[in-house]
């Protein structure tokens, strides 16, 4: 799993984009030892802001990549329906 701080980035890259590093860190922050997460467990994962963090997660359930369960209270939960671990496919 890669936080923000761990991710390339490289200004001069045009290339590189830097909201698909971020969607991904938390889509990978997912895994075995956190099958799931609220809102705020996932930001602090991956060290971006909780607005951030909300605007991934609601792009990521559009595509249906993750699920959210609400709670009584309020609160609700993200679960990942991405296969974790798989291999990386060269380009």
């Amino acid at each position: 799993m890669l936080t923000r701080e761990q991710l390339p980035s490289d200004p001069d890259d045009k290339e590189y984009m830097a909201t698909l590093a971020k969607g991904l860190a938390v889509l990978g922050a997912f895994g075995r030892q956190r099958p799931s997460m609220t809102l705020s467990e996932a930001a602090l994962a991956v060290n971006v802001s909780r607005a951030t963090a909300r605007r991934i997660l609601r792009t990521l359930t559009a595509l249906g990549y993750v699920g959210q369960s609400d709670r009584q209270d309020g609160t609700g939960t993200v679960t990942s329906s991405f296969p974790t671990g798989g291999k990386l496919v060269p380009f």
